[in-house]
């Protein structure tokens, strides 16, 4: 296939072509990445839900009716793949809270540890300021700064309102604005302005 052509490669894949399929994968597979380890937060979990949304897409392409871009529908799959893994880790983790609150006992140089491991550099600082924002909030100004969404775009793989994408992303803006500012001190103020400056 000499020349990349979405509509081409989508035709393949409903015919169930698994070489077209790994082309579409590898055409959107980064940005997708990306877009998935902003929303869940680390490496691991990405991992998983690329590989639980390609899943999806694959057996489900037949279904895409071109009533929207394959990227809003492909992004949509992901979006939800992504809300799956957050409810079903919330539970595991309740589970395992409830298991071992009694047989651990965190120290100060735990807690130390984790401070600095946080700081190493600036996209982890950026990533975990971002896992304080709702799951709204920080899907809008993911699709919004990350994937290049419009508004209208955004609200459709999150089914919501334009007015209402608005409104996650002007939240999101001065939670981030505040997480971050309480992360950065000294020269490294300026660091922190140009991390928002690239959200806005």
């Amino acid at each position: 296939m000499k020349e990349f052509s979405v509509e081409r490669v989508i035709a393949l894949c409903r015919k169930g072509d698994t070489n077209a399929f790994d082309i579409l994968a590898a055409h959107y597979g980064r940005r997708l990445y990306n877009f998935i380890y902003s929303v869940v937060g680390n490496h691991q979990s990405t991992d998983e839900v690329l590989q639980e949304t390609f899943i999806k897409v694959f057996t489900c392409i037949k279904k895409y009716t071109r009533d929207a871009a394959f990227s809003h529908w492909l992004y949509k799959i992901a979006y939800n793949q992504c809300l799956d893994h957050i409810k079903s880790e919330s539970r595991r983790t309740a589970r395992e809270k409830l298991y071992c609150e009694d047989c651990y006992t965190e120290t100060s140089d735990d807690r130390e540890v984790e401070k600095l491991a946080l700081r190493r550099d600036d996209q982890l600082r950026l990533v975990q300021a971002l896992q304080k924002l709702s799951e709204k909030q920080r899907t809008a100004i993911c699709l919004f700064t990350i994937g290049g969404f419009s508004i209208k775009e955004a609200g459709w793989i999150m089914g919501c309102s334009d007015g209402a994408v608005m409104s996650h992303l002007h939240r999101a803006r001065q939670n981030l604005r505040t997480y971050l500012t309480n992360g950065f001190t000294g020269n490294d103020t300026n660091k922190k302005g140009e991390i928002i400056r690239g959200l806005s």
